[in-house]
């Protein structure tokens, strides 16, 4: 195999593995990242809550037509 042909990709991977190092070294830790975790998935949680209710409202919506 000729290096430079692989050239391209090894840049690549050299790039997204400095990322991923900076990254990574950024991350919150500790307590910072429990509150991170604690709004996330609250979020998740209340996005998904929210869709619950609008599909039942839609659904018993239909029921009262029919």
């Amino acid at each position: 195999m000729n290096t430079m042909e692989n050239l391209p990709a090894l840049i690549t991977v050299y790039y997204l593995a400095v990322l991923g190092f900076f990254l990574g070294w950024a991350m919150p830790r500790g307590k910072h990242l429990k509150l991170v975790q604690k709004k996330t998935i609250s979020i998740i949680y209340n996005f998904f809550v929210d869709e619950t209710d609008y599909i039942t409202k839609k659904v018993n919506r239909v029921r009262k037509k029919g």
